[in-house]
C-alpha cells in the first residue's frame, strides 16, 4: 500500500490538466483497494480478538491465560508458530518464550 501511494503521489505530481498522468488515476484507485483491503483484515483480525501491533513486522497479540493471569501469546511474521508471550502492560520488548507442552513456566 505504501509503495502504491508513493507511486500515485508521484504521478500526481507530474500530472497537469492540461497533460494529465493516465497512470495517476489508476494508481490512486489501487492503492484505495489496497487501503479498503487492509482495514477488512485489520476488522477480521480484531473481531477474532487478534490486536495488530505493528503492520510493517507482521506483530499481533492474542489475549490469553498463562498460569491464571491475562496475558498476551505473541506472534511475528516469519515465526513458525507462537512461541512468545508477555505480560499486557510489558509488550513486545518483555516478551518471553513460552514453556514446551507439559513442562511449568518459571515466570
Amino acid at each position: 500500500w505504501e509503495e502504491l501511494v508513493r507511486d500515485f503521489e508521484v504521478a500526481a505530481a507530474n500530472s497537469r490538466a492540461e497533460a494529465p498522468d493516465p497512470d495517476a488515476e489508476a494508481l490512486q484507485a489501487e492503492a484505495l483497494r489496497v487501503a479498503a483491503d487492509i482495514e477488512a483484515f485489520r476488522g477480521e483480525l480484531e473481531s477474532l480478538g487478534v490486536e495488530c501491533k505493528a503492520y510493517d513486522t507482521g506483530l499481533v497479540d492474542f489475549p490469553a491465560q498463562l498460569d491464571g493471569r491475562d496475558v498476551y501469546l505473541c506472534w511475528q511474521r516469519g515465526e513458525p508458530r507462537v512461541e512468545h508471550w508477555h505480560e499486557r502492560d510489558a509488550g513486545f520488548a518483555g516478551r518471553r518464550p513460552l514453556a514446551p507442552a507439559g513442562v511449568p513456566s518459571s515466570s
